[in-house]
């Protein structure tokens, strides 16, 4: 069967689970600095009035609100992609780990039957 796949073109892929669910704790650690950035541009944006930019650069100010708006709204963004990425990741990572140590033990237990 093995040779079949190899002659199919089919590569066998090992996951290293550590690792993986290492990358997934750090996506979702740059996922929480992506949404406290995201966070800081709300702020400032809550922060900011474009009348304070007075009456002769009321369209900058305004300009300015908006372009922070969607500053905040594309970090946001951002921040649940990469958190989802890293959930997603370490759901896949923890189900492999389940599998691997399922098998191990019936690997263990077979070739306890062959001593």
């Amino acid at each position: 069967m093995r040779i079949a796949a190899e002659a199919r073109g089919e590569i066998d892929m090992l996951m290293d689970i550590a690792a993986v669910q290492g990358i997934a704790g750090e996506l979702r650690g740059s996922a929480g600095e992506i949404n406290a950035a995201a966070l800081r541009a709300a702020d400032c944006l809550r922060g900011f009035e474009s009348s304070d930019a007075g009456r002769d650069y009321r369209t900058t100010g305004e300009r300015l609100g908006q372009g922070l708006a969607d500053i905040s709204r594309y970090l946001f963004s951002w921040a649940n992609c990469v958190n989802d990425c890293g959930t997603a990741l370490r759901a896949s990572a923890d189900s492999c780990a389940g599998v691997d140590q399922a098998t191990a033990t019936n690997l263990g237990a077979v070739a306890g039957v062959f001593e």
